[in-house]
């Protein structure tokens, strides 16, 4: 099977079931394109900075074309890293439709960039194939698309996570506002803010322009994970999903934690709390946040307690009131 064929198949059937063996199938027989196409069309925080990209319009005349998939790949990685933008990534996108087989690109290579295969195999059906053949075939497992999550606030007052409101804990102020992480990618040289569910909102202009500043003095790509907030929530509420006339302009980015952006893909961080919030403070009384930012980014200050003593109960109960 190739791609187009795996897609096709997908595209025939509505059931879940038939989805999962038709993916079995591909990767048995050897097929990997199709498996990489969705990774690079599922992973959420790989972005081409295009919105719209050329459909062939004529018939398919069976004719190969001279555009390979590596040089689909390289088109790719070259949109990725932001190499090409504006007029020519549109250009470089019409050569390459042009030069490409009608239904490879129409099919495959176009929906890879627009970031949806539009076969009805989404991220959670493709990887539950895989993870299946991850422990027998350790190329499943690199075919994983990463799925993007963050963790959440819990209710310590409740009884499962009472147990864990005690000995030494960072306390730090619940904003009114949008949850928001920023993807600082230095190697892809862009700025991406994400909702806590992975959606990107684009709505924050001024705010990812001053990100955009402060990744340059920055030694490497990190996620700044923070709330937006601004004057009124009510105002913020209005305008954070807005299509149009769109006004953020006095929205502020509160950021709470910085991550490296591999330990945030890897899922696991090794650098404790208390050294990334250093960091942070750091970031702040040095004034790196308000030079590059103009103070539209700040660091959410903490008060370190232990809740084991009785001084630390008394800090926790007033920091509360």
């Amino acid at each position: 099977m190739s791609a187009i064929d795996v897609i096709k198949a997908l595209e025939a059937t509505s059931s879940r079931t038939d989805k999962e063996q038709i993916l079995l199938n591909a990767f048995m027989t050897g097929e990997r394109q199709f498996f990489e196409g969705a990774k690079m069309a599922y992973d959420i925080l790989v972005t081409y900075g295009v919105k719209k990209v050329p459909e062939i319009l004529e018939e398919d005349d069976g004719e190969p074309g001279t555009f390979t998939y590596d040089n689909f790949l390289d088109l790719a990685e070259k949109l990725r890293r932001r190499e090409l933008t504006g007029h020519a990534a549109r250009d470089a996108m019409l050569a390459a439709a042009d030069e490409c087989n009608v239904t490879l690109w129409n099919t495959f290579y176009r929906r890879v960039l627009l970031k949806d295969l539009k076969c009805g195999a989404e991220t959670s059906t493709i990887n539950k194939v895989l993870k299946k053949l991850a422990d027998s075939e350790p190329e499943a497992k690199e075919l994983i698309i990463p799925v993007f999550s963050c963790q959440l606030a819990q209710d310590g007052a409740k009884p499962e996570h009472e147990k864990k409101v005690k000995g030494r804990k960072m306390l730090d102020i619940k904003l009114d506002g949008v949850r928001l992480l920023a993807i600082l990618d230095k190697e892809a040289g862009t700025v991406t803010l994400y909702t806590r569910n992975g959606k990107i909102n684009e709505n924050f202009p001024e705010i990812q322009a001053s990100l955009a500043r402060l990744m340059q003095a920055l030694p490497g790509s990190v996620v700044l994970d923070g709330e937006v907030v601004a004057s009124s929530f009510q105002e913020l509420m209005t305008q954070v999903n807005r299509r149009s006339d769109v006004d953020t302009s006095s929205a502020k980015l509160a950021v709470f934690d910085i991550v490296p952006l591999s330990a945030f893909r890897a899922g696991v961080c090794d650098i404790p709390q208390e050294m990334r919030h250093i960091i942070l403070s750091n970031m702040e009384t040095t004034g790196q946040f308000k030079e590059h930012t103009d103070g539209l980014v700040y660091a959410i200050p903490k008060v370190t307690v232990d809740l084991d003593t009785p001084e630390g109960q008394t800090t926790f109960a007033e920091f509360n009131r």
